[in-house]
């Protein structure tokens, strides 16, 4: 078992995962192999991680976007049965505590109790029964799936009046007649738009067949423009970034009254290119501590 400092999923702990799942490939068996995947940085931008599925004769499919909870096996089989489980053994854990709350050091005495009822053949089997990926039936998604969504966090201004659908369709709105019969414009009703963040767009992928040329070339193309390394090499250096970062900032210079150093006042005002040199410097004479 594995860990990452913030307790998700990286590029390094994901290439480990497929390390162990190419050992267990059937050997004797020498057709290709499909790998479905979501469209999660640790598997679309994994150089290291592809190379090794397409030298192990494994196909990679990624799911379209925002369909996961629709195709992923996982989510409508494992993942339901894990999570009703867990409340069951859970509510049955606190009964017995007389209403105390579940340590950490009782996660994995509570886990133990609830893996090994819901990992099982059968399970994964309704998964790729439940989403229709295997046996093939386009029939397990149903139409209502493919509706636009309804715009129920919004309230719309007083004005006209709103209805929706039974069926979960678009929203339909019925403008105010005025008295000649006729509908202006300005009793329109303009819907209000939602404010979304100013985070960085995610880069659209080529194709969902992640073993595929193109997409080998758009990883390359993508680290060149980043300036960001691909495989195995990225998750190093992001590794020792984060043990740079526990070593703390360089020490500031000042003298006996607070007041900046001559020294420290020289680097403030030195060029940007000599700054950003120093400050490397610096960075790795303190990597250099940490190690020791």
């Amino acid at each position: 078992m594995n860990v990452s400092p913030n307790g998700w999923i990286n590029q390094d702990l994901f290439f480990k995962w497929a390390t162990k799942f190419v050992e267990q490939l059937p050997k004797d068996d020498g057709r290709p192999h499909l790998l479905l995947l979501d469209g999660h940085s640790s598997h679309v931008y994994n150089y290291a991680f592809i190379q090794l599925m397409k030298q192990s004769n494994v196909h990679l499919l990624c799911f379209p976007p925002h369909c996961s909870h629709w195709l992923q096996p996982a989510d409508k089989a494992l993942f339901k049965s894990l999570k009703h489980k867990w409340n069951e053994q859970g509510w049955m854990m606190t009964k017995d505590l007389a209403g105390a709350r579940l340590r950490k050091d009782q996660f994995f005495q509570l886990f133990q109790q609830v893996w090994p009822r819901v990992a099982s053949i059968e399970t994964a089997q309704n998964g790729f029964r439940a989403t229709g990926l295997f046996p093939v039936n386009r029939a397990a998604i149903p139409e209502t799936a493919f509706s636009p969504s309804r715009c129920t966090e919004r309230q719309l201004p007083s004005g006209p009046a709103v209805s929706v659908s039974a069926e979960g369709g678009p929203s339909s709105t019925a403008p105010a007649a005025s008295s000649t019969g006729y509908t202006s414009f300005s009793n329109l009703v303009e819907v209000p738009h939602r404010e979304r963040g100013r985070g960085r767009k995610r880069a659209k992928l080529p194709t969902l067949l992640l073993s595929s040329p193109e997409h080998m070339e758009f990883i390359e193309l993508k680290s060149k423009s980043t300036g960001k390394p691909k495989g195995k090499i990225a998750g190093k250096q992001k590794n020792v970034a984060q043990k740079k970062s526990d070593c703390g900032k360089a020490p500031k210079f000042s003298d006996d009254n607070g007041r900046r150093s001559t020294k420290d006042q020289e680097k403030k005002n030195a060029p940007r290119g000599r700054r950003k040199k120093e400050q490397s410097g610096l960075q790795k004479n303190d990597l250099v501590c940490y190690l020791n």
